[in-house]
């Protein structure tokens, strides 16, 4: 047998228990059809002490079939960033029964026994996931198990698709072993196959136990087996994390009772925290009556009818939660919140949420759509609402949910990033709707990108509405004619890495993506879920990018948008033209008659006679003219 330590192959003598060579038995059954029936069912990644001095490490195989298979020519590799190491396997693994692989002090005696001078050195996944697998006498991946968080790696699964890292298995625990809920059970989720046991049972049947000692039923789907819903109406309905100024002081959460009966809410729990549910607040006796709201809220909240010292999360560079628990801990509601769910917070549905409210902007509120009206997806939910619209201990200003269009109705048809003078409000985008009904846009946000997605900059307060093929124009307070103020809009410059802008739907879905500038360094994702590619022109100084004709639409930024030396504001976009030319459309100001020009590379239709990256209009246009001369010229001929 040969182990291949940072890539050098070293020769083991294979030893039993009393140190005499392991005698390799002849299979009933041959090895290789096989392949579908061995897995990898339990293993000591982290043994309590030094891993490399204590030599506690060991791996067990489960046969699913009712036949023994035989194991020659199989080999177990691993590694923290790639399969850097392997052992390679001998013997049988019984019918409906286990093999080990075991370091030399490992608790229970291996079939294949490491010498004391060799070790397995199974990843730990200190600070991503790490990964082991299976290969068969054919080369064929038999199993794999990527375990312990975030997949900066990439590891993939047996049918080579990139692992997920809310698929990956739990991170072992000091003196814990990872181990399948049922013994050979595979669904190629690690995250529903196996468990942290505080219990591990080398050469025996699985029992997956937590820390208190207690035996996971295995459908959890990666869930803490202690997680209950209680029976309730009583929900979370809106809540203030961030307000404007100093949090401290400011912070409230309301309640509200969907029941029909009023309820005293003594010893009821109030959760929150930003990586883990690390903070709490316990609730005196007091009655919520039904379609009632209570609000608990700091010292500075007048409207609080108890009072509480809140810290809730601003969710500022990954999600954060609140939650609400009955007397007996028993879930009740959970809200998760903000730009992403790194820290694998678990909703009401019982499994890691993927469906999340917005991020709060300073002085924002999360509210529900509906009063108490809850699907158990915190992003159908709840809505991030201005602080005019927040309604502390009322209803909320939502009458019913705003209708999420498909997505090709509304798209970001203009925007200028980089104002001249001070950009500080004056800023502005521009939506365009082709539908030919207005419809509501209310819980829509507006999302940008300086190096990655999550920024909130405005969220669309209550009963907002869009005109049939009409135009949305929002901005900062120096902007003109504006629908709607937002004076937090802060674009990217993108001066040396390209920045974005995105539309999202009121019920989380991505609407609409712009990437622009001179590259795509940080690897912005665009509409097709890729990398984008393709990026808008940059704008200079009190130039807008914008599409034409309006709300065209190709999911390449760079098709799509050209430069307007003229910016048009809530109306029609006007062709792609030289700087200071006819470009048609739109005016409002400058030399020429406004419109828009190609590119933003130094090159207009003067450096760049072939006219590529022109729309066709643009093309048309320069073709009139050609024509004409054309015209012209034979005339005189004459």
């Amino acid at each position: 047998m040969s182990i291949l330590i940072s890539g050098l192959p070293v020769t083991l003598v294979v030893l039993g228990l009393a140190g005499e060579p392991l005698p390799v038995p002849t299979a009933s059954a041959g090895g290789c059809e096989d392949t579908w029936a061995v897995k990898i069912n339990e293993f000591m990644a982290n043994p309590d002490g030094s891993d490399s001095s204590v030599l506690e490490e060991w791996v067990e195989l489960y046969n699913l079939t009712d036949r023994d298979v035989e194991l020659s020519g199989w080999t177990l590799e691993y590694g923290t960033s790639s399969f850097s190491s392997f052992v390679e396997l001998n013997g049988l693994i019984p019918a409906e029964g286990s093999y080990v692989v075991s370091e030399a002090n490992a608790p229970v005696a291996g079939d294949l026994v490491l010498s004391p001078e060799d070790k397995l050195g199974l990843g730990n996944a200190s600070s991503d996931a790490d990964a082991i697998r299976l290969i068969d006498c054919n080369g064929q991946i038999a199993d794999t198990v990527v375990y312990g968080g975030t997949n900066a790696n990439g590891w993939t699964d047996d049918r080579g698709v990139v692992v997920g890292d809310e698929e990956t298995g739990p991170k072992p625990g000091s003196g814990e072993s990872l181990a399948r809920h049922q013994d050979g059970e595979d669904s190629q989720i690690a995250s529903d196959d196996f468990c942290d046991d505080s219990s591990p049972s080398p050469a025996q049947a699985n029992t997956c136990q937590d820390e208190g000692g207690e035996e996971d039923t295995g459908d959890t789907g990666g869930v803490d087996p202690d997680f209950v819903i209680c029976d309730t109406d009583v929900r979370i309905n809106e809540f203030i994390p961030n307000p404007d100024g100093d949090d401290n002081g400011f912070e409230w959460v309301e309640l509200y009772n969907g029941g029909a009966a009023s309820l005293d809410l003594e010893d009821w729990t109030i959760e929150w925290g930003t990586k883990s549910f690390s903070s709490d607040e316990v609730l005196p006796s007091i009655s919520i009556e039904p379609g009632g709201f209570l609000v608990i809220g700091d010292e500075m909240v007048g409207e609080a009818a108890v009072l509480a010292n809140f810290a809730l999360g601003n969710a500022s560079s990954s999600g954060d939660a609140i939650r609400l628990l009955c007397p007996d801990g028993s879930v009740a509601d959970t809200v998760v919140y903000g730009p992403n769910n790194e820290d694998a917070w678990i909703d009401d549905s019982g499994a890691v949420a993927d469906s999340l409210a917005g991020k709060p902007g300073s002085g924002s509120c999360i509210a529900r759509i509906q009063d108490g009206y809850d699907t158990n997806l915190s992003g159908t939910d709840f809505h991030v609402l201005d602080g005019e619209s927040c309604s502390i201990g009322t209803e909320n200003p939502f009458t019913e949910p705003a209708v999420c269009l498909p997505l090709s109705s509304i798209r970001i048809n203009e925007f200028l990033p980089d104002p001249d003078g001070t950009d500080d409000q004056h800023e502005w985008v521009e939506l365009y709707s082709s539908e030919s009904e207005s419809v509501r846009v209310d819980g829509w946000s507006i999302e940008i990108a300086k190096g990655s997605w999550g920024s909130v900059q405005y969220t669309f307060p209550s009963g907002s509405e869009m005109d049939a093929n009409g135009f949305l124009l929002i901005g900062g307070s120096e902007v003109p004619d504006l629908d709607y103020l937002a004076v937090d809009l802060d674009l990217g410059n993108a001066g040396s890495n390209g920045d974005g802008l995105r539309l999202v739907d009121c019920e989380g879905n991505l609407v609409d993506t712009v990437v622009y500038g001179e590259n795509n360094d940080d690897g912005l994702v665009d509409d097709s879920g890729g990398m984008a590619v393709s990026l808008s022109p940059n704008p200079d100084d009190d130039q807008s990018a914008g599409r034409f004709p309006d709300g065209a639409d190709s999911d390449q930024s760079g098709d799509d948008f050209s430069i307007c030396y003229s910016p048009t504001p809530g109306a029609p976009n006007g062709n792609c033209a030289e700087e200071g030319g006819d470009g048609g459309g739109g005016g409002g100001g400058g030399d020429g008659l406004g419109g828009c020009r190609c590119g933003d590379d130094g090159l207009s239709s003067e450096g760049d006679p072939s006219g590529e990256g022109c729309s066709q209009a643009g093309r048309t246009h320069s073709s009139m003219w050609a024509f004409l001369s054309v015209v012209i010229l034979f005339r005189r001929r004459r």
